[in-house]
């Protein structure tokens, strides 16, 4: 039993250490006369604090929710690096440490968290870019400036492709080709960066477009195409050399490759390519000269071609004839003239100039026919 004096007339304020508990009071008069006990006056336990939950980091920039978010008000601790809504958002200002209150209306209790205000990893530098080649199609990107500590995550925009790491520098490869991407870092704070600049990647070339002649005669020279930007090769520079001009010089027969490499990007593009020998020169046959009845001569020209259709020119005249096998009879030889005859293949590579074919004039004698005269008749 507690026992309170107070002089008579005074209000009774009861001892602050009461609490959770129900109790009655009598009152003693100086005479030592107690009067009967009053009611029950129940004394409520002492309240809990309120229980708070919620974020306990967030990034410069962003935000986050803390808990309770009703019925009392919160207070930042310091609002240069985060501020607090009543409602319980929090909202990251500057990377530091804050103590975040919130209050109790009903009861007027309070509690405090910690929230940590995380900073952003700076933007990814977009360094060196590799383009598609007509080997490789797709493009590749250096990023440095990552986060030195702690692991990564970098995103590619667009696609939303990721890659984690450790490190200040990554190469971002298998880009597909003719597109432009920006790339994000992410900390283990999970704060992200803002978007790099553009890394532009072109289109996969096409191969070189090669053109030009696909045989030469041996001895000379011919032309392909591309003349400029880039270099040729020879697959056999004792068949064919080349420069980078593009001039094949013939060496001997036979079949070899050339290519030619695009400076630029390294693409190439080949031309098969053949050096043609020469056919021997005809071999003079039979000539048959005029006579009386025919009056041009002819002659069997052999050792023609044995393969494909070749032409055989005639000089003096120019005249040309055209077929296949190994022996061929020139007709219609004018008399009076010595002729030689050379033969092209069908690639056009010309034999020297056969010996001389020479068709004499003819002297042909009309018959003598003897009449006699009757002056008579």
């Amino acid at each position: 039993m507690v026992q309170h004096s107070q002089v008579a007339e005074q209000p009774l304020r009861l001892l602050d250490f009461l609490h959770n508990a129900t109790c009655t009071f009598t009152v003693t008069n100086a005479n030592g006369c107690i009067s009967p006990s009053s009611g029950n006056v129940v004394i409520n336990a002492i309240p809990s604090l309120p229980v708070l939950g919620g974020a306990t980091s967030v990034c410069v920039g962003s935000t986050a929710n803390v808990t309770p978010s009703t019925n009392g008000t919160w207070t930042s601790g310091n609002g240069g690096i985060a501020t607090v809504s009543n409602s319980g958002l929090v909202t990251g200002i500057a990377a530091g440490t804050v103590t975040l209150t919130y209050t109790r209306t009903s009861d007027g209790c309070s509690n405090s968290t910690p929230v940590t205000v995380n900073s952003n990893p700076t933007i990814p530098v977009v360094g060196t870019i590799t383009q598609p080649t007509c080997s490789v199609s797709g493009g590749s990107v250096v990023l440095s400036g990552l986060p030195s500590s702690g692991t990564w995550t970098i995103t590619r925009t667009p696609g939303g492709a990721t890659n984690t790491g450790t490190g200040t520098s990554f190469t971002v490869t298998s880009l597909p080709a003719n597109a432009n991407y920006t790339f994000t870092v992410s900390n283990t704070n999970g704060c992200t960066s803002g978007s790099s600049s553009t890394a532009a990647i072109n289109a996969v070339p096409g191969a070189p477009v090669i053109s030009g002649p696909s045989f030469v005669c041996v001895g000379l020279t011919a032309n392909v195409t591309p003349s400029t930007n880039g270099t040729w090769v020879s697959s056999n520079n004792s068949i064919a050399s080349i420069t980078n001009t593009g001039l094949v010089t013939s060496v001997a027969p036979g079949s070899v490759t050339l290519t030619y490499t695009r400076t630029s990007d390294g693409c190439s593009n080949t031309l098969p390519f053949s050096v043609i020998s020469y056919p021997s020169m005809p071999v003079i046959g039979t000539i048959t000269q005029p006579n009386c009845a025919i009056t041009t001569g002819r002659v069997v020209l052999n050792g023609l071609p044995s393969s494909g259709t070749w032409t055989i020119t005639q000089n003096p005249g120019g005249n040309t004839f055209s077929g296949t096998g190994t022996s061929y009879t020139v007709t219609g030889l004018a008399q009076n003239t010595t002729y030689t005859f050379i033969v092209a293949n069908q690639q056009n590579c010309a034999s020297p100039s056969s010996n001389n074919v020479v068709i004499p004039l003819l002297r042909c004698l009309l018959p003598l026919i003897l009449t006699t005269w009757d002056p008579f008749v």
